[in-house]
């Protein structure tokens, strides 16, 4: 309900307060000096106002008195209806007021340095800076890429913003081509190029979840991820089968907190946690026998009742106590379960965990090469390629994993040794979103890795896919890339959503008629009608070279797509296999381990030699043991001098 008494509606008072006294002092003035004569009493205001004197500042006069308060009532309420009742008109935006950008739109978003932008299109950049002079100019680097397959979503924005090489990346390669198109212009730049490859795994560099691992919550995490991306149709995890899938949870949460406690470094991975559980036997009519897996816990019992915490005890020693204690309350929480119900919980784990059962893709997740750290650096810059199968999801999980440790990961580093932000900014590509498995809590992580220095470009083919996957949270996911840009495609519900978002537009219409007949009549009618900016028909027609970017605050652009041989670095890209520059990723990585083994694993005879002599290193540190060297990155700084 309006409020009589807001500000605006008090200022209408103010003149008729004024009128109502103008009144006051005519009357006052007609029957002080001239008989109440008002005409006379009117001029001689404005002739000779000190005949005022008497009535300011209001006289109170019975009849004066009431003509002022009639008369300032009336006013009061005559304003206040014109005020209520005012129509509102905006001419040439009656139906709606959308336009196509221009270049003064997109001006001041744009970075001078041509390779700190992000590349929207052929005419539309977005600066990388984080902190604009012009606070209004800011927008998050997260950005949306929907186009139907053949749109050019590969050519015309991923391989154009890897080549302006101004960040960190990970990059989304489901066909494993970007990285050979690429590899050659990022090693000479200077990149780190880190490759896991999910289709064929002897040419991947290794990668342990287990290794990321520091906090019983971060185990949490890594049961959901996996559990969640190897769900098939998203079902077991409702109904009666939720009973089954919460028990899972309970006991991989158990494994993988007591491996981390008590297995050597170089078995504390997933496939030792698939190994226990083979070990795991259950008898349906024998509640009191025990498996080798529950033997274990057992001794693992009695190591806890001799650990006590203390003031005096060593963070490390803690955290191993903390892991200890956890993974006994979760296998306690799973053997709650009877011996059918147990055994059915164990044949689910087998079924779930069968990728693990294939030897080359459990020997990739056995050790860790990747050192996912290594993007919170200052030093030097990195690019992980993950290649994923287009055609298969079974070991996409894997990916999962990785993004989902990696940005939670990278998020603690950035609070509690960079002051919240990375030093080098890491731009995470994602082509093929839908097909990467489900990030847990994307929708909260995608709002908050902004201010670590960590954005990403989620690359679609329809709205559609992202609906599927993320459910009512997709709009969320959506309302925080302020970014967006539509390539083509004929997918009905992506087409509608976007020529809405365009919004209308008010256009002028002419309208002629001719009668003939016995009386002959003609007319002209000149009117206005809303129409979409872009009509679907439109959208589903759009020429191969266009595009459309949307920023949030702007009016969308209709601009032709980036050409990739306009870029700068295009000379250092490879078209194809028979290219000298075309990468040779096995050759990188065997390069990358020789390079490691000869830093890390130098001959005993060296190492003796080495220690004998006097170290003249910048930045470099030799441990008493002679077996041991502390490296700084891949290589050590260090000069040696002969005995004379």
């Amino acid at each position: 309900m309006e409020n009589i008494f807001s500000k605006k509606n008090m200022l209408i008072f103010i003149p008729a307060t004024i009128l109502g006294l103008f009144i006051n002092w005519t009357m006052y003035v007609s029957r002080i000096h001239f008989d109440g004569n008002y005409l006379y009493g009117f001029n001689s205001i404005f002739s000779n106002p000190s005949v005022l004197i008497g009535a300011l500042p209001l006289s109170f006069h019975r009849f004066e008195i009431m003509a002022f308060l009639i008369v300032t009532s009336a006013a009061s309420f005559f304003l206040y209806q014109r005020q209520r009742n005012r129509k509102v008109y905006r001419s040439g935006a009656e139906y709606g007021s959308a336009r196509w950008g221009t270049k003064e739109d997109i001006k001041k978003f744009v970075n001078p340095n041509y390779s700190e932008n992000i590349i929207l299109s052929k005419t539309e950049f977005l600066s990388m800076e984080t902190r604009m002079k012009d606070w209004e100019s800011e927008r998050n680097k997260n950005t949306l890429i929907v186009g139907g397959a053949g749109s050019g979503k590969t050519r015309n924005i991923i391989k154009p913003n890897i080549m302006q090489m101004h960040s960190n990346y990970i990059v989304t390669d489901p066909k494993g081509l970007i990285a050979r198109q690429l590899g050659h212009m990022l090693e000479k730049n200077g990149y780190n190029i880190l490759i896991f490859n999910l289709v064929e795994f002897s040419r991947s560099l290794k990668y342990n979840p287990l290794k990321y691992i520091n906090r019983t919550s971060d185990v949490l995490k890594l049961v959901e991820t996996l559990i969640t991306n190897t769900d098939g149709d998203n079902k077991s995890a409702q109904g009666e089968n939720k009973f089954f899938v919460d028990a899972e949870k309970l006991l991989y949460q158990a494994l993988i907190a007591a491996i981390i406690y008590d297995f050597p470094k170089k078995e504390r991975n997933l496939p030792s946690m698939v190994e226990l559980l083979t070990m795991m036997e259950v008898r349906e009519n024998d509640d009191t026998f025990k498996n080798r897996v529950d033997l274990w816990f057992d001794e693992l019992r009695e190591e806890q009742s001799k650990c006590k915490i203390t003031d005096d005890i060593t963070p490390k020693t803690k955290k191993r106590v903390q892991f200890l204690g956890y993974a006994i309350r979760q296998y306690d929480s799973y053997k709650l379960s009877a011996g059918k119900t147990a055994k059915n919980i164990l044949i689910s784990c087998a079924a779930r965990l069968s990728a693990l059962n294939e030897p080359e893709f459990a020997e990739l997740l056995s050790e860790d090469e990747l050192n996912l750290d290594i993007f919170a650096s200052k030093k030097g810059r990195t690019i992980l390629f993950i290649i994923i199968p287009d055609t298969n999801k079974t070991y996409n999980f894997a990916a999962s994993m990785l993004y989902s440790q990696l940005f939670n990961r990278l998020c603690t580093i950035a609070d509690t040794k960079h002051g919240g932000t990375l030093p080098i900014p890491l731009r995470c590509i994602l082509d093929e979103f839908a097909n990467l498995g489900k990030i847990p809590n994307w929708e909260i992580l995608i709002a908050t890795i902004r201010e670590r220095g960590i954005s990403a470009m989620m690359v679609l083919q329809t709205k559609a896919q992202l609906k599927a996957m993320y459910d009512k949270n997709s709009e969320t996911i959506i309302g925080n890339c302020d970014s967006e840009v539509y390539l083509g495609g004929k997918e009905r519900s992506t087409i509608k959503e976007i020529s809405e978002s365009l919004g209308k537009q008010t256009i002028s219409d002419f309208n002629t008629s001719d009668s003939r007949g016995t009386n002959r009549s003609a007319s002209i009618n000149n009117s206005k009608l809303g129409r979409e900016l872009f009509s679907q028909d439109e959208l589903i027609t759009m020429p191969r070279r266009k595009c459309i970017v949307q920023i949030s605050g702007l009016q969308p652009f209709y601009s032709d797509k980036y050409n990739i041989q306009n870029h700068p670095m295009y000379y250092l890209h490879a078209d194809n296999e028979n290219d000298k520059k075309w990468f040779d990723v096995e050759d990188y990585l065997k390069r990358s381990r020789e390079r490691k083994i000869n830093n890390k694993f130098l001959s005993l005879a060296s190492i003796e030699a080495f220690n004998k002599k006097t170290t003249k290193a910048k930045k470099t540190r030799v441990n008493e043991n002679p077996l041991k060297i502390l490296f700084e990155g891949d290589e050590v700084y260090a000069e040696t001098e002969l005995d004379s």
